[in-house]
């Protein structure tokens, strides 16, 4: 950890959408990324598949591959990285019981999720029984939620809910909560009324750490960052190092779109016992997609606590890290316009 002081706080009412509680709000200092330390790859002996939309790495020994929607091969993947081999493999495209039109695999510690969101069904997936046992069966349970991201919690599922979006300058207050709850059916239904539908613009993951009682929160349209405890109450929100407020809306069908130049964004993260990293997009003149950008890795303590930054000189789509917490796996597009997976080394 470097020992200079990069982020400034202030005291601030803020829960989420709502001004109920107080809470420490924080903004990210130039200096987290002026000071990044610049991780060198190490290239893996891995053979990409060349439909690999996303690779994630568990335990330092599986690839976890996501395959861009393709006829021909399964979605969802899991080759062992030593030799190369297909371990397993899940879910033709299609319409049938265990097949997907189009879908989200998250990975966080040893849970796959797979969100179909086309047909409205989710399947969580122990990684362990995806390996180990021969006759487990995933199975999808169809959901009724409006949410771009959720997971499982506590037998129901956990939604960043869409109508949790605030832009006083654009007369824009769907001031729901951060987060909404389904019932154990997977099924929630809103009791408000709001005019317009915000969905698009709550772009965003979270992950959930009950053994730190924490659930760590990003946007992926705005760089904001909030920690929560598990029964949802907001402790700490940590703003970007810039944020565009010169934003246009278009309403479309009753749903707002946004109209905006090309901005930073958390763009994902991933997790282990003690921290959390981060990826964050710092477009500059000049880039056209996140491609184009440096990519750089913030690693945060569970409790919302600036720990260090990283520069990886490529796009990333997909990020783990290692069983020691020593080393990072980055799976993106390289300066060359490939796919790469690449091991790094923080010091």
């Amino acid at each position: 950890m470097r020992n200079c002081l990069i982020i400034t706080s202030i005291l601030i009412l803020f829960l989420s959408c709502n001004d109920r509680d107080r809470v420490v709000s924080f903004t990210l200092d130039q200096a987290i990324l002026d000071t990044a330390d610049i991780l060198k790859p190490e290239s893996m002996d891995f053979n990409i598949p060349i439909t690999a939309g996303a690779i994630s790495v568990w335990h330092d020994s599986i690839a976890i591959v996501l395959n861009v929607e393709d006829g021909n091969r399964k979605m969802l993947e899991l080759y062992n990285m030593h030799d190369g081999t297909l371990i397993k493999d899940f879910f033709f495209k299609g319409r049938g019981p265990n097949e997907i039109l189009s879908s989200i695999a998250l990975l966080h510690n040893d849970t796959i999720v797979v969100d179909e969101f086309v047909q409205h069904k989710i399947a969580v997936l122990p990684v362990r029984s995806l390996l180990f046992d021969n006759d487990y069966k995933p199975v999808f349970r169809p959901y009724d939620m409006n949410s771009q991201r959720m997971w499982p919690y506590r037998g129901k599922l956990l939604g960043v809910n869409p109508n949790c979006y605030v832009d006083k300058r654009n007369g824009i207050n769907n001031d729901g909560e951060r987060f909404i709850v389904s019932d154990s059916c997977y099924k929630y239904v809103e009791t408000r009324h709001f005019e317009v539908n915000t969905i698009n613009l709550t772009g965003a993951d979270f992950f959930i750490s009950y053994g730190k009682n924490r659930i760590f929160y990003y946007s992926i349209d705005r760089p904001e960052i909030e920690i929560y405890d598990t029964n949802l109450r907001l402790l700490r929100k940590i703003h970007g190092i810039r944020h565009n407020d010169n934003i246009k809306y278009t309403e479309l069908n009753g749903y707002l779109y946004s109209e905006r130049e090309y901005d930073d964004a958390y763009t994902n993260a991933c997790t282990d016992s003690e921290y959390v990293y981060i990826v964050y997009l710092n477009p500059q003149p000049g880039d056209t997609s996140w491609e184009d950008s440096d990519n750089y890795v913030l690693k945060f303590d569970w409790d919302g606590n600036f720990i260090d930054s990283y520069l990886i000189r490529h796009g990333i789509a997909a990020i783990s890290v290692s069983e020691d917490g020593r080393s990072l796996y980055a799976f993106g597009t390289g300066q060359d316009g490939y796919p790469v997976l690449n091991k790094y080394l923080m010091r």
